[in-house]
């Protein structure tokens, strides 16, 4: 048996496949807008009807051309512009240095420190400290790294 697995005819059929449910479930969308659209329009009389189905499509359309029209304008500030991402350039760089400086984070990474060493020291803290490496086994590796960070900041 020399089959292929990817088959141009297999390929195909699937691609139909998918393209018959699409189009069934367009089929049914369509079927249920009308009955709900059938069922808002009911108390309406057919002039009413056509009279509101032209006003929606008058409207909608005259805001896309407002759109359109508006995008072809270089002056106008409204069109649709793709930028990079840049750094703030309203932020005092005096505020940066300051949000920069690590406060309180060597003081509670020292307080972590130390109470994982007094767990491990103790014996009644050892059942505790080898849960916790146990389920965090690079805990003590991420505390060290972050300690010897800080360090190098300051």
């Amino acid at each position: 048996m020399d089959k292929k697995i990817f088959s141009t005819g297999s390929v195909i059929s699937r691609i139909r496949n998918t393209a018959c449910r699409i189009n069934a479930l367009w089929i049914v969308w369509k079927y249920k807008m009308g009955l709900w659209l059938e069922d808002k329009l009911s108390g309406y009389s057919k002039g009413r009807a056509i009279l509101l189905f032209v006003l929606c499509c008058s409207t909608v359309t005259s805001v896309l051309a407002l759109q359109i029209a508006n995008s072809f304008d270089a002056n106008n500030q409204k069109r649709i512009q793709v930028r990079g991402i840049s750094k703030l350039k309203n932020i005092h760089p005096r505020i940066q240095t300051v949000a920069n400086r690590p406060t309180k984070v060597p003081k509670e990474l020292q307080k972590v420190r130390r109470f994982l060493d007094s767990l491990a020291n103790d014996p009644s803290g050892r059942t505790v400290y080898d849960s916790i490496t146990g389920v965090r086994p690079g805990l003590l590796d991420s505390l060290r790294q972050a300690e010897y960070y800080y360090r190098e900041m300051n």
